[in-house]
């Protein structure tokens, strides 16, 4: 026996830890209840149970919100989803940004804006 390890829980009569799940991590021991695990940062994905740490970075085009389990969320919008149009999402981002003026996204998914070509103009919004 012994202290509940980091990225476990212990309640009362435990015989044996169990892992924080998945979109949770925990890097403190000792932890007696699941809702002691960490939801995962923002604009970080925690894609296994029992982590002491988020597994990474949300991949660019994709933003994060708390408690994402996968690096590049399509369909829960709860934990984040593809950048929209009209914004933009490097890696590790947690909410997507607008583009800024001479810029423009006219695509999901991008991790940076293109740049507004010669002969047009792309004012900020």
């Amino acid at each position: 026996g012994g202290v509940c390890p980091a990225g476990y829980y212990c309640g009362n009569g435990t015989t044996i830890p169990k892992p924080c799940p998945t979109g949770t991590y925990s890097s403190k021991t000792g932890l007696q209840v699941v809702s002691e695990c960490t939801p995962c940062d923002g604009g970080y994905y925690c894609d296994s149970p029992g982590l002491t740490s988020p597994s990474g970075e949300c991949y660019g085009g994709y933003y994060c919100s708390s408690g994402a389990s996968v690096a590049n969320p399509n369909g829960d919008y709860s934990t984040g989803g593809p950048c929209s149009i009209g914004h933009y999402c490097p890696n590790g981002t947690d909410v997507e940004a607008e583009c800024e003026g001479g810029t423009y996204s006219d695509v999901e998914r991008l991790a940076a804006c293109k740049l507004c070509p010669a002969g047009y103009y792309c004012p900020v919004k």
